[in-house]
Formats: structure tokens, sequence, C-alpha cells
């Protein structure tokens, strides 16, 4: 607890003040997880910070960055993603900056146990009532705007999404790709850890290049996508009503990165030798 305490900004928890200081999707979804046995109230909220920031097209974006954290701390930065702006047909929201991709939806279940902790609490705040709606919107956009081969599974766009960035199961799909010019960006991670403990400049220019066209390509930030339009507010466009729940779905990396083994899920168990991750 004394490091969830150190990194309570007092809406959210940061991974790392100094190398991870912004609120990180899927790692608020397990402290959420935790912090239920100890703050259901607490643990709440962690959640709901979450959802504000979510997009009018039903993504929970993966990174929201903290406005009081200057711009060099972390890189990829809020200039850089220019969520607002790059986002806005996709409905990103207009009063927090985020990232414009996403991670595993691990959210629904974290939701699930928080209220189970404490469900006296959770009616007395409308905790469910609030956050059904945007967890439904959530995985009716994995499942219309993320099956981009038409087999039900929801796609990884970029490495980023899948927690398993660094593994060495990327090395030869991002060998394909162009890397970003060196001078195009500025790398925070190098100041809190050892090099060999990173990415190489090399990969980390290939991440650099999938974000970028990712976020100007016009098909993944800039646009609603198939499924239907976007909304424009701060909440998810047309929720479902509960008994029109959208099914869960398995998510696994389009076919060009797929790797033997993989079962439909964000990707196989990390092998030996698994690096730290990097976005």
């Amino acid at each position: 607890m004394e490091v969830l305490d150190g990194n309570w900004t007092g809406t959210s928890t940061v991974p790392s003040r100094g190398l991870y200081p912004h609120q990180w999707s899927w790692d608020s979804a397990f402290v959420a997880i935790g912090l239920r046995h100890v703050s259901p109230h607490r643990a709440q909220t962690e959640l709901e910070t979450l959802l504000d920031a979510q997009w009018g097209d039903g993504r929970i974006p993966h990174i929201v960055f903290n406005p009081s954290v200057p711009f060099d701390a972390y890189f990829p930065s809020p200039d850089f993603w220019r969520s607002s702006t790059a986002g806005r047909a996709a409905g990103a929201p207009r009063t927090v900056q985020t990232s414009g991709i996403v991670q595993p939806p691990v959210h629904a279940l974290a939701a699930w146990l928080v209220h189970r902790a404490d469900p006296g609490l959770s009616r007395a705040r409308g905790f469910l009532a609030r956050v059904y709606p945007r967890l439904a919107a959530w995985h009716r956009y994995l499942l219309h705007r993320r099956d981009l081969g038409g087999g039900g599974l929801a796609a990884v766009v970029h490495p980023w999404e899948q927690g398993m960035d660094n593994a060495p199961s990327w090395d030869a799909p991002l060998a394909r790709i162009t890397p970003a010019p060196a001078r195009s960006f500025r790398r925070a991670d190098l100041a809190h850890g050892a090099p060999r403990d990173r990415p190489t400049d090399l990969d980390y220019g290939r991440y650099v290049r999938l974000a970028t066209d990712y976020r100007d390509g016009g098909t993944g930030m800039g646009r609603a996508g198939k499924g239907g339009r976007a909304g424009r507010g701060r909440g998810p466009a047309r929720p479902p009503s509960p008994s029109r729940t959208p099914r869960s779905t398995p998510c696994s990396s389009p076919p060009s990165t797929r790797w033997p083994g993989s079962r439909g899920n964000w990707g196989p168990p990390a092998p030996p030798g698994t690096r730290a991750r990097s976005g």
C-alpha cells in the first residue's frame, strides 16, 4: 500500500512517478482490483477517472495524460498524440488529453469485482449504473471497430496495446517497419533505467512510426471506423441497453503479427527474455 499511496494522484494511480507519470488503462483496472480489499471507494474512483476519458466511439485510451506533468517527462506526450484534434471525429474528449490506442479489456471484470467488494457503497454511489453503459460501449468498439478480419477477433494495431510490447515475438513483424527518424522524437525513458533494459533506438523508432501512421492515417484516431457514427461528447455514443449487451470478444493480433500458438487472446504467454515495456 505504501507504493500505491505514494503513486495516488487524488483521482487515479500512476504506475511510476518518474517513468510512467500518467494513468494507464489496464494498470488502473488491476490497481482497482487490488484496492477493493482496502478501499472500495478509491477503487471505484480509479475506474471512474479512467472512464471519464473514454472516447465517443467507445474506446478506452491506453493513456490518460495528467495535465500537471510537463510534456518532456514522458514520450509519446500529449503533443504527440494530439487527441483532441486528431481524434475529434471519433469523439475524443475535449477536456483531457489521451493516447489514441487501447489496451486489453479487463475493465468490466475489474468493475464487477470492485462492486462485489462493497455492494452497499456501490449502490449508494450508483457505481454500476454509471459505468455499465461505458463498459458496454467499450466492448462494442472492440467488436465492431477492431474486428478487421471479420472473424470476431479484435486486432492489435500497435505493440504498445498488448502488454508485450518489447517481447522478442514482435521482432520479426517490426523488422518490416521503416523507423521514424531519430531526430523526430526525444526519448524520456532512458533517464530512468539502463539502456540495456530499454528498447533499442531502432525499435523505438519503429514504435513511433506505427503510432504516427495510426494517428495521421484517418482510419484509426481520425474517424469512427465501421460499426456506426462516433459521438462527440465525453461519454460513449448511443450506449446499448442491458438487454442488448454485446458479447465479450476474444482479442488477438492482426494476421500479419500473429504468432504460432496464439489462442485468440492479446497474444501468447511472454516468452523467456521478455524485455520491459516501452509504452
